[in-house]
């Protein structure tokens, strides 16, 4: 194995199912692309003890050195992947596949729970590396993540229905595929374009807004959508 070359999803998701890691390939791509949009420097390590569960009861331990080193080239391959997107204006982190010939119902509760881990894991990243607190002090973020914003929300209400209350239709399940047909057409622009800002304001090109900037244009953005 070639150090720091990332060797594909299935093998990185074939060594995770071995050394019982909780998240899946799709949700720890998905963590680290949220993770490396920060406009500040954020280091493997960081990602690391959130995927291991470092200093915890529940921590992966690696039978050998061997075994620890496949892990490592494995993760570190995929966060120089996803680190060479920054300056890119057509790469982007794939998601895991559409699946559109689901039969049963417990398959396609399964398959809405599956993507909405990997979506939440992306805002998971966003939150603990600081990068949401640049959404909050720039217009452009919030107008250009809005979309997925929205399909965040859908899924983890269709989550909170399914395990709390137990409430899930089959009306409800249908339009929940729709959203998630939503989610795979929109990530790949919607990411590109987050990448792009966030990309602007690490450079310097791209300047925060003042807090009464941003509810300036925040209402204008509102007022504008009441009219449409």
């Amino acid at each position: 194995m070639i150090p720091n070359a990332y060797s594909g999803d299935d093998v990185f998701q074939k060594k995770l199912t071995t050394l019982d890691v909780q998240m899946s390939v799709y949700e720890i791509k998905m963590y680290l692309a949220g993770i490396l949009l920060c406009p500040e420097t954020i280091p493997p390590s960081f990602a690391l003890e959130e995927i291991l569960l470092q200093d915890t009861e529940s921590e992966i331990v690696f039978k050998d050195e061997k075994d620890h080193m496949e892990f490592m080239n494995l993760f570190t391959g995929l966060w120089n992947q996803i680190v060479s997107y920054e300056n890119s204006s057509d790469r982007y982190p794939k998601l895991s596949s559409e699946k559109k010939d689901l039969k049963s119902k417990k398959d396609k509760i399964e398959y809405i729970l599956m993507k909405g881990d990997e979506l939440v894991h992306f805002y998971i990243g966003l939150d603990e590396s600081g990068a949401s607190e640049y959404v909050d002090q720039c217009f452009d973020l919030v107008k250009a993540g809005m979309g997925l914003y929205m399909i965040n929300d859908r899924l983890c209400d269709f989550s909170y229905e399914y395990e709390i209350n137990k409430k899930i239709t089959d009306q409800d399940i249908d339009e929940t595929l729709i959203v998630i047909k939503d989610f795979h057409d929109k990530w790949p622009s919607i990411y590109m374009k987050l990448n792009k800002i966030f990309s602007g304001i690490r450079s310097g090109k791209i300047k925060l807004d003042s807090e009464e900037e941003m509810e300036r244009k925040m209402e204008e953005f509102e007022n504008s959508s009441k009219l449409s």
